[in-house]
């Protein structure tokens, strides 16, 4: 916490020297043809997983448009690795913020290792509400003689194509069409995707069988996480677990470090219900890989199984999930502008979304541990073992949450 003012008052001051010294002249974005360029690098270097996911749509639509280009992503280094074996991404620099913060003397030498690559073309894929200096730094730094990016405060200092915002859309669809100003006969754009690789399935398919999940029966994930006023409250998530147990639901409920508090509020585990240990973001991918559904606020986690091709149920308590709602098919988002949702309204629809899922759509335990080599139409077990409203059976407890 003590580093986020630091930060600050870093990002007032490099824009306003970034504003004298660094002003660049918008250039046509005629002059640019992606068709032919060879070196691309995006910049998304923000502490958020979502965001990172939601990337994913501009990463796609460059490798429809630049399909020579070598796609280099400076990302995070604690979620770098969640792009790993995704089909637009080439390689990743991680960026560790705190490293840097701590020893500056360093940044010279990471950015040679940037400069190194020769990009033509980098981007600035910060969100069209919000500059971010180190973004449009990282951006400038890299040496690319064309630099793309939405007009902001910031955004003289770093770019020379300058996209004006448009008409509000998905967070996703925002970032992919800043490619239109380059190449406005651009396709729509494709949903958020991530890939797991069929390594990580392996290791996962051990975990669900010492858990106990078997084909008669459907998985559901849970997350308890969210940022401040976006966060539905505990007590109502423990509710969720239970009513899906009670119906022949196994859960499995995860967390990170700043949902550990949380869960202590919940139930202990029993055979309906697990706590998934800590992991790692490969770990967490490749869990998620093998849900039914997933039930979150609106998360990174939430973000993450959408991409994955998991169906989700997202809880909005603000009136966004228009911008940052899971895209695809079977997802259900919840939201009352009035209240809070309800607990049955979750489950209600948790069970919608398991009864229209088709017999194929979700990877068995067993076909985990062959390792089939895609998150997306996979062959997948029915969820015939869905109980009607009013059955239960009796709580009991297993391994301990950790």
């Amino acid at each position: 916490m003590v580093l986020r003012p630091i930060e600050r008052a870093v990002r007032r001051a490099g824009i306003g020297i970034a504003r004298r010294l660094l002003a660049s002249k918008p250039l046509a974005p005629e002059a640019v043809d992606l068709a032919v360029l060879q070196r691309i690098v995006v910049v998304r270097q923000d502490r958020r997983l979502g965001n990172l996911v939601l990337l994913t749509s501009l990463l796609l639509g460059l490798r429809r448009a630049a399909p020579r280009a070598a796609i280099t992503v400076v990302a995070p280094h604690g979620f770098a690795p969640i792009l790993e074996s995704h089909p637009a991404v080439d390689r990743i620099i991680p960026l560790d913020h705190r490293r840097m913060l701590r020893r500056p003397w360093e940044m010279a030498a990471w950015r040679e290792s940037l400069r190194a690559i020769q990009p033509e073309l980098a981007v600035d894929a910060s969100p069209v509400h919000s500059a971010s200096f180190l973004n449009g730094l990282i951006t400038w730094g890299s040496g690319a003689a064309w630099r793309l990016g939405y007009d902001r405060e910031d955004a003289a200092g770093f770019l020379n194509l300058r996209v004006q915002s448009g008409a509000p859309a998905h967070e996703s669809v925002l970032l992919h069409d800043l490619l239109r100003y380059l190449h406005p006969d651009l396709p729509p754009a494709p949903p958020p995707r991530i890939e797991t690789p069929v390594s990580d399935l392996a290791l996962a398919a051990r975990a669900y069988r010492r858990w106990g999940s078997g084909e008669e029966r459907p998985v559901v994930g849970l997350h308890p996480g969210g940022r401040r006023r976006k966060r539905w409250p505990i007590e109502r998530f423990e509710a969720v677990a239970g009513l899906l147990a009670a119906r022949g639901v196994m859960v499995i409920v995860f967390s990170g470090p700043a949902e550990f508090e949380l869960i202590e509020a919940m139930a202990p585990p029993g055979p309906r219900r697990v706590y998934a240990p800590p992991t790692d973001i490969r770990g967490l991918r490749a869990l998620v890989s093998g849900l039914d559904a997933f039930v979150s606020g609106d998360c990174g986690p939430m973000h993450l199984a959408a991409a994955l091709g998991v169906p989700c149920v997202a809880i909005f308590r603000l009136g966004d999930h228009a911008r940052y709602g899971p895209l695809g098919r079977g997802h259900r988002v919840l939201h009352r502008p009035e209240g809070e949702v309800e607990p049955e309204e979750v489950v209600e629809a948790v069970i919608d979304v398991l009864e229209a899922r088709s017999p194929h759509e979700r990877l068995s335990v067993g076909e985990l541990s062959m390792g089939e080599p895609s998150s997306r139409g996979r062959e997948r077990h029915p969820t015939s073992g869905v109980a009607p409203a009013g059955r239960s059976s009796s709580p009991g407890m297993s391994e301990s949450r950790r």
